[in-house]
């Protein structure tokens, strides 16, 4: 089953980067996001296109642009993913 997110518009507060790290940023989520998505079962998924998704709120031990990155792509993924039952 093939997987599209499309993410039009992204809010990141509080990160310790410049706007000019958005590329980077940018670049590592869909890496951390592709990563997640290939490594489950998206059998599950609603089907439905969403508006919007609010991902919980992190707090990442690096203040490093991957690190931010990598935690904002499982962040985000989990408010996807349905819950286990």
């Amino acid at each position: 089953m093939p997987l599209h997110i499309h993410i039009e518009h992204l809010i990141v507060e509080g990160a310790p980067f410049a706007p000019s790290d958005g590329p980077a940023f940018r670049a590592a989520l869909e890496r951390e996001l592709s990563a997640l998505a290939s490594s489950s079962d998206a059998s599950g998924w609603a089907t439905a296109q969403r508006t919007s998704v609010k991902a919980a709120a992190i707090a990442p031990a690096q203040p490093s642009v991957t690190t931010w990155a990598a935690d904002s792509a499982r962040s985000l993924f989990n408010s996807l993913t349905p819950p286990v039952c």
